[in-house]
């Protein structure tokens, strides 16, 4: 089925709201994390909206679908899944991931011993090979857009930067215009 963005999204299951919204866990540039509960599943899930100051911008508003459905595309072990999109009954678009437990890998990396780091590494390598497979480039690989699991899986976050190489990929055309993104350090 096609993704519909709509106020007035409806279940053929439930009657009941399906994502019950949590406290705030963390602000990006765009957008702001939710944890939350899915209540089909009864399941901790995380939900990404849109920031109120961006909700009415179209370029915006394009750029978080983008973000969702190049990360939604790329169905690989090392990213982290993308389960739903949509806009609330407040309006704002939203969609809804995976809940990762654990910390980014600036944070463990001093810990780890070097062969540790380089599997994590190569995990990462995995997920970006599949990106460009498809066509995606990430654009903000760093190790604080890496998670690492409370059950040592590896996942590649925020593809908010994602931009295609490919005409068929599920992201913006890389332009000269939109050619410089990402943290500079990287």
């Amino acid at each position: 089925p096609s993704v519909t963005l709509s106020p007035k999204r409806t279940s053929t299951y439930s009657t009941t709201a399906e994502y019950e919204m949590g406290g705030i866990i963390g602000k990006g540039g765009m957008g702001v994390i939710h944890v939350a509960r899915q209540a089909s599943l009864d399941r901790r899930i995380v939900i990404k909206t849109i920031r109120p100051e961006f909700s009415d911008q179209p370029d915006a508003q394009e750029k978080f679908i983008t973000e969702a459905l190049a990360t939604g595309s790329l169905d690989h072990p090392n990213v982290v899944p993308i389960h739903d999109m949509g806009v609330g009954e407040d309006g704002k678009m939203f969609y809804v991931m995976k809940e990762v437990r654990g910390k980014n890998w600036r944070e463990l990396m001093p810990t780890l011993t070097e062969a540790e780091n380089i599997d994590i590494l190569q995990r990462v390598c995995d997920a970006v090979a599949c990106a460009h497979d498809k066509g995606i480039i990430h654009r903000d690989l760093k190790p604080e857009n890496v998670m690492i699991g409370d059950y040592g899986e590896v996942l590649l976050m925020d593809w908010g930067l994602a931009a295609a190489v490919s005409p068929t990929a599920k992201a913006a055309l890389l332009s000269d215009a939109t050619a410089c993104a990402g943290t500079p350090s990287f």
